[in-house]
């Protein structure tokens, strides 16, 4: 279903006119004969004529597209109010022909890092008056340099009316998708820009910073194969381009909330959207940040378990049974001063080194045990504590989000279209497809991949779904490494279960999705 938002109509008569392909603007109307100037596309092909334009992307979202991406902005905060769908309406449908300037960049750049290669050294401890060889892996660094070359092509916004808007949208869209003018179709009333944006400033302000972004990422996957760190790069990247002027369409969805008018704008297709603001309960927005904060206040509060001091008693024990063994030897061996004196010393000092070695070791290991023993049930024990101040605001917060994610699943379940201009939508499919996130979702998260080199990468690479050659990413990675982002904490235990056999030590965190970037919720619920 498409909705026409407002008809062309003949100057003359008033009826409707059919606007064919390529009219460039002008349409005779078939009553009366008359021929109508429709000015949105005359002074889109005469744009067009002006700056050679001979390809474009054009403004095709049905209404049923541009309803669904409308759902899922409102469906992207926690704050939004419970009566949102209810009360907003949608009011306008603007169309815009933004100009653009599309460069095919293709960049050369050097850049310097250090490679690291791995040695097996033997190294020989002595203990106890007894030898033993180790085998370590040390790491040596050695400076190393590379070229590498990238080829993209980056559009630019060739107005600086909204030139925000338009690089949010299409910052990342691909040539592939763009037609020939010819088959560019336009709504009538279509706001065609000017090219104001200088070329050069345009290059320089939105294509160099994207263009050394994706020379990054290729330099990065370039060495991923083995182990390195510091890459830098020497000067400023070499890009030869091509340029040619484009038209990309974009939508302007104006609704309103409580006497407020807010915009989303979204791309020629409707697939993707931007909004600098949309309608939020402020009430509701405080709820949760106090909530948040008196969590963290509470966890502050509670005493962390003293492992400190045990450490320190168990490192005092065995330095003291080890000063103690010297002294004895310093004493033996230089108090006698005749040898039968000498020779007595060292019997008694043989014997009283072996009793003393023996009972110190043995009364060291049992001191050692106890405080680790003690440890880690005082650890347990602080994470159980924890674990039950956060439990009461979790349940709190979950029910503040779950609350917004049942007003928004029964909004689409019942397929009642949002007031004004889409109402008409209701009851179609297609108008409720939403990109909606899971309220709530568990992180599989390795913290130490163990000793299995040969296992846990080929593993995790697997449940992540990455190639071979992505693969050696994790073989040179650092935990902590997010696995996997799981609906559900059963999903997560399986993942977690496999991990574990591959000897990797996981850690399950639950998270909210509207709060992903800044971790609202950082509690271990699991950990192995």
């Amino acid at each position: 279903m498409n909705i026409t938002v407002q008809d062309a109509k003949c100057t003359h008569c008033g009826s409707r006119l059919e606007i064919p392909k390529n009219s460039r603007g002008q349409v005779k109307c078939p009553f009366c004969d008359t021929t109508c100037v429709i000015q949105g596309l005359a002074t889109n092909a005469e744009m067009a004529a002006k700056e050679n334009i001979n390809s474009g992307f054009p403004l095709f979202a049905p209404s049923s597209t541009l309803h669904s991406r409308l759902i899922s902005v409102f469906s992207s905060s926690p704050n939004i109010p419970l009566d949102l769908f209810e009360e907003a309406e949608v009011i306008r449908e603007e169309h815009y022909c933004m100009p653009a300037y599309c460069f095919d960049c293709s960049a050369t750049a050097h850049f310097n890092y250090e490679k690291g290669v791995d040695r097996i050294e033997t190294i020989t401890i002595v203990k106890g008056g007894k030898s033993k060889n180790e085998e370590r892996v040390h790491t040596e660094w050695f400076p190393a340099s590379s070229t590498i070359s990238d080829n993209h092509t980056v559009f630019a916004p060739g107005s600086k009316v909204l030139a925000k808007q338009f690089s949010e949208l299409y910052s990342g869209f691909s040539p592939t998708h763009l037609i020939d003018y010819d088959d560019l179709e336009f709504p009538h009333d279509v706001v065609t820009y000017s090219f104001d944006f200088p070329q050069v400033s345009s290059y320089n302000e939105y294509v160099i910073p994207l263009v050394k972004d994706y020379l990054e990422e290729r330099a990065e996957a370039s060495v991923s194969q083995f182990n390195h760190r510091n890459i830098t790069f020497s000067g400023s990247p070499s890009i030869q381009k091509e340029m040619k002027r484009v038209f990309l369409g974009m939508y302007n969805i104006v609704f309103s909330y409580k006497g407020e008018e807010y915009s989303v704008w979204m791309s020629g297709d409707g697939k993707k959207s931007y909004h600098e603001r949309i309608p939020v309960d402020e009430r509701r927005k405080k709820e949760l940040e106090d909530k948040k904060k008196a969590m963290e206040a509470a966890v502050s509060a509670i005493p962390a378990p003293k492992n400190a001091k045990f450490m320190i008693a168990t490192a005092a024990s065995v330095v003291a049974f080890i000063f103690f063994i010297w002294l004895t030897y310093y004493i033996a061996n230089n108090n006698p001063t005749d040898f039968s004196a000498r020779r007595m010393y060292a019997f008694d000092f043989s014997s009283l080194f072996t009793n003393v070695g023996i009972y110190g070791l043995v009364a060291s290991i049992v001191s050692i045990r106890i405080f680790s023993v003690k440890a880690k049930k005082m650890g347990d024990g602080y994470k159980k504590i924890v674990a039950g101040e956060i439990e009461p605001f979790e349940n709190e917060i979950d029910a503040l989000i779950t609350q917004i994610s049942k007003l928004i699943n029964d909004f689409i379940e019942n397929k009642k279209a949002l007031r004004g201009i889409y109402s008409e939508l209701t009851g179609y499919d297609n108008a409720f497809i939403a990109d909606l996130l899971k309220p709530i979702m568990y992180e599989v998260i390795a913290t130490d991949f163990g000793t299995r080199a040969f296992t846990y990468p080929s593993v995790i690479a697997e449940i992540k779904g990455l190639s071979k050659v992505e693969m050696n990413e994790i073989f040179y990675a650092t935990p902590p490494m997010s696995v996997k982002e799981c609906d559900n904490i059963a999903e997560a235990e399986s993942i977690k279960a496999i991990l574990l056999k591959a000897g990797v030590s996981v850690v399950i965190k639950k998270r909210h999705s509207f709060y992903r970037d800044d971790e609202f919720f950082d509690n271990s619920l699991k950990e192995d």
